[in-house]
């Protein structure tokens, strides 16, 4: 299965700990074989804009955020997903901005769902949100209707978004 990394899942790269899941448990989960692993282009943008903001208040220095990308783009197993590749994304987008007020966060979403089998997220509140939105609810599920879902710390299995 293909599965899209929300960017929390990214963060170690740049030495910050995610907080639904251990810098170890990500490592074994990305180490395993069971699935590929894919990453929007958008979150190179958001890591460096956390990682600013930690900068400011805490021992993270630019450097690290320098190498944690330089190490994400050149030396993980990781493949980035262009999110600007496919025409109805961004109208997709659009339609979950509505209801949801992070425009990164629905552009990363619309990115999995139109290039991975999976998206991999701690952020159950959007899904919850959609799902209160009965006609963009049933949009997505024609989209992708093999669509997973899978949250917090990845133990338990994806969960088919039709079933949420």
């Amino acid at each position: 299965m293909k599965v899209l990394l929300d960017t929390s899942f990214l963060l170690p790269f740049i030495k910050i700990e995610p907080e639904n899941i251990t810098s170890q448990q990500l490592k074994e989960v990305l180490g395993g074989q069971e699935h590929t692993f894919v990453y929007s282009e958008l979150s190179i943008f958001e890591l460096v804009a956390k990682g600013m903001k930690i900068c400011f208040n805490s021992v993270l220095m630019i450097e690290d955020i320098h190498n944690g990308i330089d190490s994400l783009i050149y030396r993980s197993p990781l493949t980035p997903i262009n999110w600007t590749s496919h025409p109805s994304l961004l109208e997709l987008a659009y339609k979950i901005r509505k209801i949801h007020s992070d425009t990164i966060d629905c552009l990363i979403f619309s990115s999995a769902l139109y290039f991975s089998d999976c998206f991999a997220t701690a952020d159950v509140n959007l899904f919850e949100t959609i799902k209160q939105q009965e006609a963009l609810y049933n949009e997505i599920k024609s989209i992708n209707s093999r669509f997973y879902l899978w949250f917090d710390d990845l133990s338990q299995n994806p969960i088919l978004f039709s079933e949420l």
